[in-house]
């Protein structure tokens, strides 16, 4: 199952960011903190989740052209439950429009 909170604009709108960030030969700290931001996860605590010891080795995110940003986040620290499919990983791509789910 997939999920998201944001809207199709928004959704636009942080995959414009990810093209960008993907296309630079590497990533850009700034650009990654405007896609957290644009995508609602909090940027500080999830680059700084390293630091806790219960989710050092399992937290991450990549970015990726066709996939935009996909967060592991297992504990819901700093995603807040949203995001979600079935491995733990959260995705969301301009495909889950097609399957609207809401975190409640």
């Amino acid at each position: 199952m997939k999920m998201h909170h944001l809207e199709e604009e928004e959704v636009k709108a942080v995959m414009e960011k990810v093209l960008v960030a993907v296309g630079d030969a590497e990533l850009d700290a700034d650009k990654v903190e405007e896609i957290f931001k644009l995508s609602k996860v909090d940027p500080e605590g999830f680059l700084n989740c390293k630091s806790n010891e219960v989710q050092e080795k399992q937290v991450n995110f990549e970015i990726d052209e066709s996939k935009g940003v996909r967060f592991f986040d297992p504990f819901n620290f700093y995603t807040k439950g949203i995001y979600k499919d079935m491995d733990g990983w959260s995705v969301w791509t301009v495909d889950n429009l097609k399957e609207p789910w809401e975190y409640e």
